[in-house]
């Protein structure tokens, strides 16, 4: 996502401001979770534990906090400029129609719902950081399917007009692969400053995936109609060739009655014999 964004300049017009504006969000709420969160953590965790280790696991959970407070800001002011940049993409990529063929849809209770899961998880699940290292990695795992899902469902509901249980059933049949998406995005936006371009920059990255998954999906159709092409064409050569069985078996038959016809009958007519007589004695 980080390579297409920066090469393809056109995508910079849609985020630039917007960068701009969560970079000066980030600031702001570091400001704040530094005095209220990072200082009284460090404090808790240094009499509880060894300074060397109390100090770095608050400074971890205190990026988990930040996470979590970026990610609300995304969902509710970035989410118009993010769908924006995942349309852009999909056109860029070759997939104009299916953006253009969806514009009169509109997300409300679908999407709303899948972000108020990933958001209620995400808080639900903070004090598994206290764990040092680990616990992070567990978090991370935790919420990486639901927040690849949150980032795919203006592609799911929008784009693609499925409903939430279709949603649901489609990432199952996936979870690895949504796990993986999200584990490695929520890993990019824990990096404090940079996650301000990575919150778009991941966006991009879920546009990809979906203009992929539309490629195979165009590639799995286009084979499907050329093999019931060829099933229509052996089918109409078997009836074809029937035919032609049936129709040179009647040839083979028509000329055995004919050979038969051409045999000598029982009679014979002997010379100066009478045809009509019958003798019965000797």
């Amino acid at each position: 996502g980080l390579y297409y964004f920066l090469s393809h300049k056109i995508l910079w017009k849609t985020s630039l401001c917007p960068i701009l504006w969560t970079l000066v969000f980030v600031v702001a709420a570091c400001c704040i979770l530094f005095p209220l969160a990072f200082i009284p953590q460090a404090l808790f965790f240094s009499g509880v534990m060894t300074p060397w280790l109390g100090i770095p696991l608050a400074l971890l959970v205190a990026l988990v906090e930040l996470l979590v407070v970026v990610m609300i800001f995304s969902a509710i002011i970035l989410l118009p400029i993010t769908d924006k940049l995942f349309d852009e993409v999909l056109v860029l990529r070759g997939h104009e129609q299916l953006v253009l063929e969806s514009n009169n849809n509109s997300c409300c209770g679908c999407c709303s719902a899948v972000s108020i899961i990933k958001m209620i998880l995400s808080i639900v699940t903070l004090p598994i950081n206290l764990i040092p290292v680990v616990g992070t990695v567990l978090w991370v795992f935790i919420n990486g399917r639901f927040y690849a899902w949150d980032a795919h469902s203006h592609y799911h509901y929008e784009l693609k007009s499925r409903k939430f249980f279709g949603q649901k059933k489609f990432v199952r049949q996936r979870w690895f692969a949504y796990h993986m998406f999200g584990m490695q995005a929520m890993a990019l936006e824990l990096i404090p400053f940079a996650n301000v371009l990575f919150v778009f920059t991941n966006t991009v990255g879920a546009a990809l995936w979906a203009a992929d998954m539309e490629d195979k999906e165009a590639v799995n159709s286009n084979n499907k109609t050329t093999e019931g092409d060829d099933s229509d064409a052996a089918a109409a050569a078997a009836v074809m060739m029937e035919k032609q069985e049936e129709t040179a078996t009647k040839d083979d038959d028509d000329q055995l009655v004919t050979k038969y016809q051409s045999y000598p009958t029982e009679e014979t007519n002997l010379p100066g014999s009478n045809p009509s007589a019958v003798s019965y004695g000797p």
